[in-house]
């Protein structure tokens, strides 16, 4: 299950936006049928991005498929289209997703090489992978 993504210097999208799939509190009362209950918090099912055109709501979901993209064949890695404003600075991407414990993997790309920092929390202790790829 998603729990939330993050990404920042990404085509139009340059400070970092974070689609969280955290419920609300008040939701909890509201609309109980569309929450997937955990300890302790409650997760969205159904999640909406809305806004004007050109605000980012397609950036934000190539970013998504990007990172897809890179997490599945990390060795052939693709340089992600930056913001124009920040084109000398790494596009930086993250992820906290729930699968038979809880992950965090943030990825980092450069230029010339990508670094991906995957976290996993099982049986009561964060264990980490560092990994980290070189375009030839």
């Amino acid at each position: 299950m998603l729990v939330s993504f993050s990404v920042s210097n990404f085509k139009s999208i340059l400070d970092t936006v974070e689609l969280n799939m955290v419920a609300a509190d008040e939701v909890d009362q509201s609309f109980p049928s569309t929450l997937i209950k955990g300890e302790g918090f409650s997760l969205n099912s159904l999640s909406v991005i809305y806004g004007p055109n050109g605000s980012g709501k397609s950036s934000i979901l190539e970013a998504f498929r990007y990172f897809e993209s890179i997490f599945n064949s990390f060795d052939q890695l693709k340089r992600p289209p930056k913001n124009k404003l920040a084109l000398d600075d790494p596009t930086r991407m993250g992820v906290k997703f729930i699968e038979n414990g809880n992950y965090d993997v943030s990825l980092t790309i450069f230029d010339d090489e990508a670094e991906c920092i995957i976290s996993k929390y099982i049986n009561s202790r964060w264990e980490m992978v560092k990994i980290i790829s070189r375009r030839s």
